[in-house]
Formats: structure tokens, C-alpha cells, sequence
């Protein structure tokens, strides 16, 4: 148990945490990253929680948003092409992680993002049952040159699902009482459906 805490906190120490957010957001209308869920922006939401799981740093992806952020260097490719952008960056270049979560998924929580921290081991990256995201990953020279290998691929195969078939790849069962932080918020009514189904718990 100490050695595991050990390399959890070791982990963490050496993460840079990243917030996807180079979506167009057709199916939204209008720009994510600044749509508000409980009178806060999904960027807030998204920086709280990695804020509040204490990783070494955190950037966004694909928007000029907070202190440090990286436009994407191949637009219009998806996830993967803002991971390609942040992992080759001078922000990314210390540490040996990176901790991938996208804008539209406020509803995640410290205890999921931590699940992964803790249970990496030995593989290249971790991630749970049918979500690519969020996604840890360790950021070595092997998955470097996979990285770039990859994106050099015809574009119709450049999901991050495609990626990870390529790495060690762990994936985790999401557990039944934490189904509903995976929500992916695309459209109003996500939002509306979210927003209401949140007021009858409460």
C-alpha cells in the first residue's frame, strides 16, 4: 500500500494535466469551452477539477485560454491532434504524464481522474471501458515516436481510440455509481437534460 501511494503521488508530481477544448462545437452552436453549467463555464469546471486532483500543471488545448495554452499545430483532426500538439510543446517537455480530459465532460470527478493515477502500473496509458477520455498517459520517447508515426496516418484513421489500440493500453470498468459523470455535454438539450436531472437529485 505505501509503495503504491508512493508512485501515485510520484505520478502526479510529473503530470501535466490537459483540457481538450479545439472542438468547433457545431452540434453546441456556439463555443464550449464557455458554456455554463450551474452559472460557471465548462473551462471552469474542467480547471477546478484538475485543480482539485493537484497535478504539477495544467494547459488547454486548441483555445487562448488561462495562463499556459497551445493552439493546435494540424487543425481540424480531432482529440488527437491537440494531444499531438501539447505532447510536442515546450510546456509538456519536464514531465513524464499527461492527464487528458475533454471541455464538454463537467460532470467528472477527483475520484475518477485519481482511479487512473493510481492504476497505470506498467502500461503506456489507461482510460475506462468504452471513454477514451479522460485518458492518462505516460509520456515516454517510445510513445513519442508512435505519436508522431501515428498522425502522419490518412486522417480518417486519427482517433484516439485507433491511437490506443497501438500502446499498452489498460482499460478500466466504470463503476455503476459513477456512470453519469461521464456525460458528454454536446448539445442544448444535453444541457437541459443535465441541468433538470441535477435539480431532482438535489
Amino acid at each position: 500500500m505505501a509503495e503504491r501511494m508512493r508512485t501515485f503521488v510520484q505520478i502526479k508530481n510529473n503530470c501535466l494535466g490537459i483540457i481538450l477544448a479545439g472542438g468547433q462545437s457545431s452540434r453546441m452552436g456556439c463555443d464550449k469551452a464557455y458554456v455554463k453549467l450551474h452559472n460557471k463555464t465548462f473551462y471552469f469546471h474542467m480547471e477546478k477539477l484538475l485543480l482539485d486532483v493537484q497535478l504539477s500543471s495544467i494547459c488547454i488545448s486548441g483555445k487562448p485560454l488561462g495562463e499556459k495554452s497551445v493552439e493546435d499545430v494540424i487543425s481540424n483532426l480531432g482529440p488527437l491532434s491537440g494531444i499531438y500538439s501539447v505532447a510536442n510543446s515546450e510546456i509538456a517537455k519536464q514531465y513524464q504524464y499527461l492527464l487528458i480530459v475533454p471541455i464538454d465532460m463537467p460532470l467528472l470527478n477527483v475520484s475518477v481522474i485519481e482511479t487512473l493515477l493510481s492504476n497505470i502500473n506498467g502500461n503506456d496509458a489507461i482510460c475506462y471501458q468504452d471513454h477514451y477520455l479522460p485518458l492518462l498517459i505516460k509520456k515516454d520517447s517510445s510513445f513519442m515516436k508512435q505519436l508522431q508515426w501515428f498522425m502522419y496516418q490518412p486522417s480518417y484513421s486519427l482517433s484516439i481510440k485507433n491511437f490506443l489500440n497501438c500502446l499498452s493500453t489498460k482499460y478500466i470498468k466504470i463503476a455503476q455509481d459513477q456512470q453519469p459523470c461521464f456525460k458528454n455535454i454536446n448539445t442544448i438539450d444535453d444541457l437541459k437534460y443535465v441541468t433538470q436531472t441535477m435539480r431532482l437529485e438535489q
